[in-house]
């Protein structure tokens, strides 16, 4: 298996926050116990405008 890491580009910073939010939400959410204020402290800052920089 090859695995090619690219710098990301501006234009895929929605499909970015995308993944982000939901690895967050659908993967590590079982293991904090589906804390919401945790995991809404953790997502803050995981914004299309942020990732875009």
């Amino acid at each position: 298996m090859n695995i090619t890491i690219q710098p990301s580009k501006s234009k895929q910073a929605a499909e970015i926050t995308t993944l982000l939010q939901q690895s967050i939400t659908e993967l590590c959410a079982p293991d904090y116990s589906n804390n919401k204020a945790f995991l809404d402290n953790w997502l803050e800052n995981k914004t299309k405008t942020n990732i875009a920089k």
